[in-house]
């Protein structure tokens, strides 16, 4: 049987091709599971920071409080049992 002496430049550059869209494809995982990490830290970054500026805010009014001379109860529940037990409520 004859072939054609293209059929075995054909045959190299399809086995050729083969390998790279192999290597794509690993690639193209990696990518994507580069990007679904970084959205990940960038996500827990963003809810970390949200934490800090609430816990600031409860700080600062904690001390606007404290300044103004409310005074901040320790534990609100205990007060209202003291309360209660004095008979005052």
């Amino acid at each position: 049987m004859l072939r054609p002496a293209f059929i075995e430049e054909f045959e190299r550059l399809e086995e050729e091709l083969k390998n790279l869209y192999q290597e794509y494809v690993v690639l193209f995982r990696c990518v994507t599971y580069l990007e679904q990490q970084h959205e990940s830290a960038e996500q827990a970054e963003q809810e970390r920071m949200e934490e800090r500026q609430v816990r600031r805010r409860y700080r600062k009014i904690f001390r606007s409080r404290i300044r103004l001379g409310h005074g901040i109860k320790k534990n609100v529940f205990d007060a209202g049992c003291y309360e209660k037990a004095a008979g005052t409520v």
